[in-house]
């Protein structure tokens, strides 16, 4: 960073995909400007599901920053229920547990070093911030709006002002780079002309209140619970520590956001719960449920990263992680350009790596979303009825009439809906057999909330990789459980090692410039020396090491079918951890084919495989 405050990348947006670019980005010695609009982090819950890949990159950043993540969220028999019922306190229609059995609690445990946790957006961006700040690297303006960009052969100018005066000219800044992270509403996407297509689900009303619950119900409560009765349907999300948000649909423009103030929350919230307590009202929101990809992820020197690139439904989890895993696929690229290790078209495999990926979770966010109509659906309430209501109300044949007329239909037609749940409590013998079928089809949603074959098992097809031209191995339909690999541009394997009395994962050999070189036990010197006869393209730094020490009983038998590579053979890993290449052939046959797919990538030859 120079005298004037210019820097080689400037951040727009300090939510979590803007704080990990500035975090990683540190880590490599490349100062940042992060720019935000707000001057204190949010206090309405966005994102709560942190998946453990996004912990596993944090760790990368510093083991101390993962560890805070986890001491700050609650523990697996807090948030082990999924819960739908007539209301909080009412009768329960069935419900997911996601403690999983012994033998599964085992496995889950062998995929990573974390796991997944709890954390909303309220208690997470706080101690990003925390870090953010006292990084020297990191120029944080806080109440800052980036109001315009400008691009030319040697970089970009951001024009911003002060959110709270945009009186005056405005300030500017140079980059080398801009990593556009300003959210699902990216101006920086707007000003770029990037669209962003896709379908509208739906509009979403919500509040963030408190309430002490813990003597009026049997603990543990649930995570999700979804509430059906003729006052209200949604989603009550349990933030801990007596924090909630609840959640509903709403019909814009026919309804005003503002028609669901706080008084309406006071009138509906005791109903959602089933219970009259005092509640503390904390804050109101609302939000557009969308599934869209940007039609590209970068124009010029300027990147979209995180909600700015990809738009999906809260239906499993993946927004604020998809974000993150973003962040760290492009900044290693980064560091090897800005540091001159690496040509500038290192950074062209940004977007053929990670769009597929987003457009993976797009479709499984949107499919976890319709799969709740097989349980509502049996009392007359349908996500695909209200898309459908969602844009009619829109529309312009509805539009013309008065706003009263509007209003009222809109209103009518969802309370009409709701009364359809009375049957769910009353007792009659057609009543108990809705229960039953809904119950029966609550298991089916396991995917929605138990998806880790694509959290821990994405994997890129084309970019820096050299495809294997074969499936990638999963387990079912790749989506509940995850199968380790080490196909070609899937993450490592996760093994733990014991060396010098320390346990640790193999993700931790890992550098920030090196390619790590894995082989199996006793034969690193042998890659070693044959490596060392291979000419490498200049800027190409290699580590190889060996899986020696396996501790937890993993032994050299159970490394290979993990590793997939026999006892001589090698697999090639990025500094964001996923593979580019493997051999199952011993060092002194397989050097040379190692040397040249790598010295390929590294020269630009990509595969170019989504287009979409």
């Amino acid at each position: 960073m120079n005298a004037n405050g210019d820097a080689p990348v400037v951040i727009v947006g300090g939510g979590p995909t803007g704080c990990t670019a500035a975090l990683l980005l540190a880590r490599y010695g490349i100062p940042s400007v992060l720019l935000e609009q707000r001057t204190a982090p949010g206090r309405h819950p966005a994102a709560h599901v942190i998946n453990a890949r996004t912990i596993e990159v944090w760790a990368q950043i510093a083991p101390a920053l993962a560890q805070e993540m986890f001491d700050a969220s609650p523990g697996l028999d807090e948030i082990s229920e999924i819960r739908w019922c007539t209301s909080l306190a009412g009768r329960v229609l069935g419900k997911v547990t996601l403690m999983p059995d012994a033998a599964m609690h085992d496995r889950i445990l062998s995929w990573s070093a974390y796991r997944t946790i709890h954390l909303g957006q309220h208690l997470l961006v706080p101690i990003l911030w925390k870090w953010v700040e006292r990084e020297p690297l990191i120029a944080f303006r806080r109440g800052v709006v980036a109001e315009d960009i400008g691009q030319d052969a040697d970089g970009v100018t951001v024009s911003m002002r002060s959110s709270a005066d945009r009186a005056g000219a405005p300030a500017k800044i140079r980059a080398r780079y801009v990593f556009a992270c300003d959210g699902a509403n990216s101006p920086i996407r707007e000003k770029l002309g990037i669209d962003m297509p896709g379908d509208i689900l739906g509009q979403v009303v919500s509040v963030f209140f408190r309430a002490d619950l813990q003597h009026a119900l049997p603990k543990p409560l649930p995570l999700l619970a979804w509430i059906y009765n003729p006052d209200f349907a949604g989603v009550l999300v349990h933030h801990m520590r007596g924090d909630f948000i609840l959640m509903g649909p709403y019909m814009p423009p026919a309804q005003d956001a503002a028609d669901f103030d706080k008084a309406y929350w006071q009138r509906t919230i005791p109903k959602a719960l089933g219970l009259d307590v005092p509640i503390e009202i904390e804050s109101t929101g609302h939000w557009t449920m969308t599934a869209q990809l940007a039609s590209r992820y970068r124009q010029g020197s300027v990147f979209l990263i995180g909600d700015a690139a990809h738009r999906f439904p809260p239906t499993g989890g993946f927004g604020l992680n998809t974000g993150v895993q973003d962040a760290h696929n492009l900044v290693w690229k980064l560091a090897a350009v800005l540091e001159g290790r690496a040509d500038p078209r290192l950074l062209d495999t940004y977007e053929p790596e990670r769009r597929p990926v987003a457009r993976i979770n797009a479709e499984q966010s949107v499919k976890n979303h319709f799969q709740m109509d097989s349980v509502s659906g049996q009392f007359g309430i349908t996500n695909e009825d209200l898309e459908k209501m969602t844009k009619i109300v829109a529309g312009a044949a509805f539009t013309w009439m008065p706003r009263g007329w509007q209003r009222w239909i809109a209103n009518t037609l969802t309370g009409l809906a709701r009364s359809r749940t009375r049957r769910l409590d009353a007792e009659t013998a057609s009543a108990e057999r809705l229960r039953v079928g809904v119950a029966a089809e609550i298991p089916h949603q396991a995917e929605h909330f138990a998806a880790r074959g694509l959290e821990l098992g994405f994997a890129y097809t084309s970019g820096f990789v050299k495809p294997e031209g074969t499936p990638k191995p999963i387990i079912g339909n790749g989506v509940i459980e995850y199968c380790p690999t080490t196909w070609s541009g899937a993450r490592l394997p996760h093994v733990v090692l014991q060396r010098d009395g320390r346990k640790f994962s193999c993700h931790e050999l890992i550098g920030l410039r090196e390619f790590l070189v894995l082989t199996g036990p006793g034969a690193a010197a042998d890659w070693r020396t044959a490596l060392s006869r291979q000419t490498l393209a200049s800027g190409i730094l290699l580590r190889v090491e060996a899986l020696e020490g396996l501790a937890d009983h993993t032994d050299a038998a159970s490394w290979r079918q993990l590793y997939e590579v026999g006892d001589a053979g090698a697999v090639l890993v990025r500094p964001d951890g996923h593979v580019v290449w493997r051999t199952t052939e011993p060092a002194v046959r397989g050097a040379r084919e190692f040397a040249d797919t790598l010295n390929a990538l590294w020269a630009g030859i990509y595969a170019h495989g989504d287009k979409l």
